[in-house]
């Protein structure tokens, strides 16, 4: 049976899409091919690109830490790390704090989003495995009641 699923992997999800943000590239190698993929996972280092800073890199690896129950996030708040140092993080969850990135030559009303349909990618795929069927998501340890 496999280890339950907590929220260690998605904090470990988090810093690799941390990782990707801050530098451009996956901490791992070529991912191709599950096995593989697990191998790296629980095998190898990451690797970063150069450039970053000391606490980036330390945010990373503490995100990135193979077994969940030491990894940031499951052992801590996150928000005490030295990366997180300059957020006031009351006056960010309050909106008191301005975006630090606002894109110029459009207007409000130009970013408003047009679109009203239905988006398709959210569609529910035909599935061969009923919906009802108690085994399609036996793995997980939620699951919305609506699903």
């Amino acid at each position: 049976m496999r280890d339950p699923y907590d929220a260690g992997v998605d904090w470990w999800a988090f810093g690799i899409i941390l990782c990707l943000m801050a530098t451009g590239q996956l901490p791992f190698d070529d991912l191709s091919g599950m096995n593989y993929l697990a191998y790296l996972v629980t095998s190898t280092k990451p690797r970063y690109a150069k450039g970053l800073s000391r606490d980036a890199r330390r945010l990373l690896n503490e995100l990135l830490e193979k077994d969940p129950e030491k990894r940031l996030g499951t052992t801590g708040d996150i928000r005490s790390h030295p990366f997180f140092r300059s957020i006031k993080w009351a006056e960010l969850e309050s909106l008191k704090v301005p975006s630090p990135f606002k894109p110029e030559g459009f207007s409000p009303e130009e970013l408003k989003a047009t679109y009203t349909g239905p988006l398709p990618f959210l569609e529910n795929p035909k599935s061969e495995v009923p919906p009802d069927d108690p085994m399609v998501l036996q793995e997980f340890s939620y699951v919305n009641s609506s699903w």
